[in-house]
């Protein structure tokens, strides 16, 4: 038999003995784990719950870190407007110095 194009052939998923098994397979409880299963299975536990613990102290740690530098932030804008504010009032002195300077010789009270 010749199929077109588009078309699939049919077939049985699973033959009638192949489906009585898989009806009967799901009436039976899964073994117990054995003494050696448990206790890999505990450490596998405690050590997810390790790791856990140490990935909360990493975190709690870049916490930290962040909210220092952003307090470090903080400072350093202070002192960027303490340093224009003082780089200011020097330019306003060395401006009245010069003044000074110029009205001293103006007035011939430098030789």
């Amino acid at each position: 038999m010749k199929l077109a194009i588009g078309e699939a052939k049919a077939e049985p998923v699973a033959s009638p003995r192949q489906a009585s098994e898989f009806s009967r397979s799901d009436n039976t409880a899964p073994p117990k784990p054995s003494a050696q299963t448990k206790i890999l299975l505990d450490q596998m536990s405690r050590s997810q719950e390790d790791d856990k613990n140490k990935w909360d102290q990493v975190m709690d740690n870049f916490d930290l870190l962040f909210t220092q530098m952003n307090d470090i932030g903080i400072i350093q804008q202070d002192l960027k407007n303490q340093l224009t504010a003082n780089n200011l009032k020097i330019d306003n002195c060395t401006k009245e110095q010069q003044l000074i300077a110029q009205q001293v010789k103006a007035n011939g009270l430098l030789s």
